[in-house]
């Protein structure tokens, strides 16, 4: 991986974590700030990077509920089986993460998101 690429999964990785940190908390102005910082990263990774979605895959199975609710949230087009599989995962527990979770993969499978395109 290069060194701009390492950084940039790297930033994505915090950023969801210090967005999922500040929903628990209910700091809905960090949650916004860490989402605003999710979004750059995302597109940074969207840009030049043919291999992001591949390295954002190694989320999906990342021990923080956020990082890996959002990769898959993130990847869902991209590997459907994968990042639905994890939506379910973390859907499953008691909290605003996974509530979010839920929400995600009931939006895909009504037809109503459709995820990024890569």
């Amino acid at each position: 991986m290069n060194f701009k690429l390492d950084n940039l999964i790297t930033a994505y990785r915090n950023a969801a974590v210090g967005h999922g940190a500040a929903i628990l908390a209910g700091d809905s102005k960090a949650a916004n700030r860490y989402h605003a910082e999710l979004a750059t990263s995302l597109n940074e990774l969207k840009g030049d990077h043919a291999k992001s979605p591949l390295l954002l895959m190694e989320l999906l199975d990342d021990p923080n509920d956020s990082v890996a609710a959002w990769a898959a949230t993130h990847l869902i087009r991209f590997c459907t089986d994968k990042s639905v599989t994890t939506l379910k995962r973390i859907g499953e527990k008691d909290d605003l993460i996974a509530f979010d979770a839920a929400m995600v993969l009931e939006e895909w499978e009504k037809g109503r998101f459709s995820g990024e395109e890569w």
